[in-house]
């Protein structure tokens, strides 16, 4: 059927408009449900919140500034936009909006290659159903989202010659971040091979490669000085992830050179080979047929395949993809075309096929490593403890300060002074680089008995929080009573304590003699004694009553139900237990055949399959009986 411009535009329009409109409304849903849970929308509103109150880019949570952990310049020309309606949902309205649209220089890189419509109209399909661009549409904001259209814009200015267009995507790209300065360095490495294939005069290699160069050079040189200059430890914190080589760029490049074969046998790491098969399986594989816009992210591929652990998978999940997807798709592009180019024998597959096996792919892709069918549950109405989650909220006034926990801390974001509970309890910056000390006093603390089980697992593991973490619960306790906090509300493993409302603990109390216990039942679970339980009014939870014989060295966490929950919910956790006390824990679960199991665990954050973060357990090991109450 013959598809005139106007219709083609009409479809185009149609699938962005679709795609902005299916996951800014899951989106929405997961705002109300608390899910945007992985401090970087919290970071960045509270960032531009602040700017628009007069102090740029301020943010007490990773203090003082957020130029501290990176350059992104660009906020300060979003800021208008966010100033028309000051909210976190704002920006995710802008983050969803931009990966959408970059699906119009996909189009119209594709119309210059083809006369189709159909096939011109694949390649944004294929963008919009790309189960990596969902993964980057629905994670927390990032500014290096924003990069993507950019980088799509800037390839498309590049093969049409438009120096001047592509200069200004060029600038642009720089103020996204200061990792963008290797993308722009790739569109270096791809004008020389333009250059060295005919496409381009030699005589303007100076405009399309040595300038863009010594931009991004310079851009990345004053980023560089500017966070070190905002961070208060006078360092760029990131270089952590490459401190097997070094923790300075002359240090990294130093010992890369100095030891070739160590940094050739990182790069092989099974973790690096495995992303590269995972980032590709979608459009299958296609972009080999001709990746010279692979050369875009030569040096960003690096940047991540030689942290610590390699280029993890979180990558696909994350923020981290915007900087790869660009690249991927002009060389799916690329490669498309030259498939069709083939003549037999070297032609595998029928050319009316490969449409088909690449969408069929995309989707299959979208399901096992995309947001899948896991993304329906999103729609769900609150839950009782999302519920409870955000009366915790509402109970706390808009500009009170406040130490958050993970769930509440986007919402609590638009205030001056607010600080992540995890950092705050182990009394650390964000990989241990300092201590992490409040300016002033806060008003509220909320407490989350599921942050709770996150700190047992991770803090005895890390190099940086293993040595303080026997010494955080006792500092905490030590802080509440010194600020005379009490309870003002608690449900559902949620609390909320205002300062000066003095009064005790919540979730645990710890009794020197033998209280009265509801329902007795001595019973040994491994190094513990479990007493019995009493059940609270309502019957929505329930008292739990140890012992211990001997101090304890692990860190013990008590799985109900097949949850876990921390024992004494870091406020007294076991390595505190003294032989003698009868140690009180409140659970939000119901005394009905309850089944309590003692064990260890390790574990840490993962993605869900809308963005959100949840906790995911590496390791268990079940300690000593169980105990089923009737």
């Amino acid at each position: 059927m013959f598809m005139t411009a106007k219709r083609e535009k009409m479809i185009l329009w149609a699938g962005v408009a679709g795609f902005v409109a299916i996951i800014f409304t899951i989106s929405i849903f997961k705002y109300f449900r608390l899910g945007f849970n992985g401090f970087d929308l919290a970071i960045y509103n509270q960032a531009f919140w602040n700017t628009l109150h007069g102090h740029w880019f301020a943010t007490s949570i990773n203090p003082p500034s957020y130029l501290g952990d990176h350059a992104e310049w660009l906020i300060l020309a979003l800021a208008p936009l966010y100033a028309l309606l000051p909210h976190p949902l704002t920006l995710v309205f802008l983050n969803v909006a931009v990966v959408a649209v970059s699906a119009i220089p996909v189009w119209l890189i594709a119309k210059m290659k083809f006369d189709k419509p159909l096939t011109r109209l694949l390649f944004p399909l294929l963008w919009l159903v790309n189960p990596y661009v969902w993964n980057l549409a629905f994670f927390e904001f990032h500014l290096i989202t924003f990069a993507v259209p950019l980088v799509l814009f800037a390839a498309y200015f590049f093969l049409k010659n438009r120096w001047r267009a592509f200069m200004a995507m060029v600038i642009a790209l720089l103020l996204c971040r200061e990792d963008m300065s290797f993308i722009v360095i790739g569109f270096a490495f791809l004008a020389l091979f333009e250059t060295i294939r005919g496409r381009k005069q030699p005589r303007d290699l100076w405009r399309w490669a040595a300038l863009p160069v010594v931009l991004a050079v310079a851009a990345f040189t004053i980023d560089q000085m500017a966070i070190t200059h905002f961070n208060p430890d006078g360092t760029y914190k990131f270089f952590v992830y490459y401190d097997w080589l070094g923790r300075t760029p002359l240090a990294i490049a130093a010992a890369a050179l100095a030891h070739p074969l160590r940094v050739a046998l990182h790069f092989l790491k099974p973790v690096n080979l495995y992303l590269v098969i995972v980032l590709m399986l979608p459009v299958i594989f296609l972009p080999f047929l001709r990746p010279r816009f692979l050369l875009l992210i030569a040096i960003v591929t690096a940047e991540y395949m030689l942290s610590r652990d390699g280029a993890e998978l979180v990558i696909i999940k994350s923020q981290y993809a915007a900087a790869f997807l660009p690249a991927i798709m002009l060389s799916t592009i690329d490669g498309y075309e030259r498939f069709m180019a083939m003549k037999k024998p070297f032609k595998l597959i029928p050319k009316d096929l490969v449409p088909v096996l690449v969408i069929v792919a995309s989707v299959y892709v979208w399901f096992v490593y995309g947001p899948g069918l896991g993304l329906a549950k999103s729609l769900a109405l609150p839950n009782a403890r999302e519920q409870a989650l955000q009366a915790a909220v509402d109970l706390i006034p808009k500009d009170a300060p406040v130490v958050a926990s993970f769930d509440t801390l986007t919402e609590l974001s638009s205030r001056p002074f607010v600080w992540p509970m995890s950092y705050f309890w182990i009394g650390k910056k964000q990989y241990g680089t300092s201590a992490y000390i409040l300016p002033l006093a806060p008003e509220y603390l909320v407490l989350d008995q599921r942050d709770f089980i996150y700190f047992t697992m991770v803090y005895p593991q890390y190099s940086w929080s293993v040595d303080v973490y026997p010494l955080a619960a006792k500092k905490f306790r030590t802080f509440i009573a010194d600020g005379k906090y009490g309870v003002i509300f608690n449900r559902q493993g949620i609390a909320v304590l205002k300062r000066g409302a003095g009064g005790p603990l919540p979730f645990v109390a710890v009794h020197e003699t033998r209280p009265v216990i509801e329902n007795l039942l001595d019973k040994k679970m491994g190094p513990l004694s479990f007493h019995g339980w009493s059940p609270a009014a309502g019957g929505a939870e329930t008292h739990l009553f140890f012992s211990t014989d001997a101090s304890l060295a692990d860190e013990l966490v008590l799985k109900i139900n097949g949850a876990y929950r921390p024992l004494g919910n870091c406020l007294y956790p076991t390595g505190d237990w003294k032989p003698g006390q009868i140690v009180e824990v409140a659970v939000p679960v119901a005394a009905v055949n309850m089944h309590l199991q003692l064990a260890a665990v390790i574990g840490g954050l993962n993605v869900a399959s809308d963005g959100s973060l949840f906790f995911s357990y590496d390791k268990e090991k079940n300690i000593g009986e169980p105990v089923t109450l009737p």
